[in-house]
């Protein structure tokens, strides 16, 4: 569904349903948490240009990167919702 969803998202130019960014998320364990209840969760990383690394003093990320990603939100809540 996150793949379905992304395609139709203006901004949204390169779409890697397995990429590694070389890091761990703590979302996995919340999801499959979830899943073993019965519910859906699904991950996803919405990529921006930032001017250094995660957890760097001078890291800034994009804030124009947030319009893609509260769509795609949005995007996911109508699917699942009809």
């Amino acid at each position: 569904m996150l793949i379905e969803v992304a395609k139709t998202v203006p901004g949204i130019n390169n779409i890697r349903p397995d990429g590694n960014f070389g890091g761990s998320e703590d979302i996995s364990v919340l999801g499959k948490r979830v899943q073993a209840h019965g519910g859906k969760a699904a991950f996803f990383i919405c990529g921006a240009d930032r001017a250094a690394g995660h957890h760097q003093g001078s890291f800034d990320i994009d804030e124009g990167a947030f319009k893609q990603a509260f769509d795609m939100y949005v995007g996911m809540a109508k699917k699942l919702n009809g």
